[in-house]
């Protein structure tokens, strides 16, 4: 019975890909050939096929804030602490050991002797300081998605009271990388266990900080080939770590959900990320198994605080009360999913007693504060991704679509500005300057701790002064004047440099508080996301990051 009711699913997979516009190439003979040469080969070696679910635009993980890009990297580059896989905490990586001062100020580590790049030249600590100065370049560079990974380290390109830089210098000698830090932060190990910082060979670093080929590293796998959506990694057999099982990983983009179902089934992959909501029960009765990830991706609403329409506090508020997110968060996002009320997901158990107050949905109360804001029916664009599926939003355009109706019912002109995601989406998003009022973004926690979430939402404010100016104003609420959103940069700050757990989590609870009265974005989604596995899989496991550990999966020949 399971056999043929998994027949008659397949089947109308197979006909909602074409009909979707896939071409017939994508599922025929030409594709079954190409399978079968893969097998062929695979007598001889072994290859994981990885089927992600979005473009990837770029292969610097320093310049793209890409879940798809930093997988890739993760297996190609490492920096000098890994994050572990069961817990999330900091672990040696290319530094075998470090050691920090009294006052919490000082890293000092300890480099491995006789690691070998891609390309034959030593790991070093002036290798380390050259990636250091990239980065700091990077951070001081307009419109790049990735500037939440910088800007707490490194600061922005306009300097601010704000935000201080949380490293204040950085050094190598002899044979160890000496950072210090303005003020003390129990993440910063974490963070620096991102790919984003990890060691590239000086080799290919351009002048601007940007690369000038494909990432070159340390890491047990180097980049063979990048085209037609496909990027292939080959073992590097000369890798200082534990030997892999794997002799090379595919990456292969395959933006349907419905395509990555089939090809999957019909043993054309082995793993793919992104298992869709109506797809979990026809795998698990054809004997597929999925592996959920916790729900550590959040969706949200960027708004764009350079816009005048949005400098009014009471026209971002009217934006929060009119988003009906838990209706949404039922009708789309798979089972697991839970709604947003702050940008930090529940694991942490930092969620303020009352701040559900400050999101809830109410069209009376957001037609109200409308009415009495500065807005008077101006066209507000709002940006929205087309053509992929992300951890945080399997489909982003049915999200949109419902947010916009909100929105639109509560008295907003809303005028929709669809991008493709390979057409530089997340830069598109994160640029000043813009006619952009709203956005819908979506992400995965880059590392386990508040401020992965916290910075990544702030980032866009905080990059430009004309929108933390907006926010110096202290606006008027209803029930008073909330806190200056210095104070709140503070406070948050604060919370990180505390190492007792209950303390921290009750930190950050009075920082997200008061972060929310200001209203910088418009939380909608704490989601989950799955993987599937062929059934040739031997070995694989999952990480809340959704950066997992592919380079040790393990696959029969």
């Amino acid at each position: 019975m399971a056999s043929s009711q998994f027949s008659r699913r397949t089947l109308a997979k197979l006909t909602l890909a074409v009909a979707s516009g896939f071409s017939l190439a994508s599922c025929s003979a030409e594709s079954h050939t190409d399978s079968a040469s893969a097998s062929n080969s695979q007598q001889d070696s072994k290859t994981l096929r990885f089927a992600q679910a979005a473009s990837v635009t770029s292969l610097d993980v320093a310049t793209s804030s890409s879940l798809e890009t930093a997988r890739i990297n993760a297996q190609v580059i490492e920096g000098l602490v890994a994050a572990n896989l069961s817990t999330g905490q900091p672990e040696p990586a290319l530094a075998t050991d470090w050691t920090i001062s009294d006052d919490q100020l000082t890293y000092t580590f300890t480099l491995r002797n006789d690691v070998k790049f891609h390309d034959g030249s030593t790991l070093d600590s002036e290798t380390v300081r050259k990636n250091f100065e990239r980065f700091e370049k990077l951070a001081h560079t307009s419109d790049l998605s990735s500037h939440a990974w910088y800007l707490t380290f490194f600061g922005t390109e306009n300097k601010s009271e704000v935000l201080e830089p949380l490293i204040g210098s950085y050094k190598a000698q002899g044979s160890s990388f000496i950072i210090e830090l303005s003020r003390p932060s129990t993440s910063f190990l974490s963070a620096l266990a991102q790919p984003a910082f990890a060691v590239c060979s000086t080799g290919i670093i351009g002048a601007d900080g940007t690369l000038s080929s494909s990432p070159i590293g340390t890491g047990p796998f180097t980049v063979q080939s990048t085209e037609n959506d496909t990027v292939k990694l080959s073992r590097f057999e000369s890798y200082w770590g534990n030997e892999v099982p794997l002799d090379s990983i595919e990456f292969i983009t395959i933006k349907s959900s419905e395509l990555r179902f089939y090809k999957l089934t019909s043993d054309e992959l082995d793993v793919y990320d992104q298992v869709g909501r109506e797809d979990y029960v026809p795998l698990a009765r054809s004997g597929y198994q999925t592996r959920t990830r916790d729900p550590y991706a959040l969706t949200y609403v960027g708004i764009n605080l350079e816009h005048p329409v949005f400098a009014d506090p009471n026209v971002r508020l009217a934006v929060t009360h009119a988003v009906d997110a838990s209706a949404l968060v039922h009708a789309i996002f798979p089972e697991g999913s839970n709604t947003a009320v702050d940008y930090i997901p529940p694991l942490f158990m930092s969620r303020a007693e009352g701040i559900e107050t400050l999101t809830k949905h109410d069209q009376d109360r957001a037609k109200e504060l409308l009415k009495a804001s500065s807005y008077s029916g101006e066209e507000v664009e709002f940006y929205y991704p087309t053509d992929v599926s992300l951890t945080s939003m399997e489909k982003p355009e049915v999200v949109y679509s419902s947010i916009a109706a909100d929105l639109t019912r509560a008295g907003f002109t809303i005028k929709p500005v669809p991008i493709k995601w390979s057409d530089g989406y997340l830069d598109k998003v994160n640029a000043t300057g813009t006619k952009r009022g709203l956005s819908l973004h979506g992400f995965t926690g880059s590392y386990r701790d508040p401020n992965a979430f916290m910075w990544r939402v702030l980032a866009p404010t905080l990059i430009s002064a004309k929108a933390l100016s907006a926010l110096d104003a202290s606006p008027k609420v209803k029930d008073g004047t909330i806190m200056p959103f210095s104070d709140v940069i503070e406070l948050i700050q604060k919370a990180d440099a505390l190492d007792d757990l209950d303390e921290r989590r009750e930190a950050f609870k009075d920082a997200s508080y008061h972060l929310m009265e200001h209203t910088v974005a418009v939380p909608i989604a704490y989601a989950v996301s799955s993987v599937a596995l062929g059934k040739n899989v031997t070995s694989y496991s999952v990480t809340s990051t959704g950066i997992d550990d592919i380079a040790h999966a393990d696959v029969q020949k």
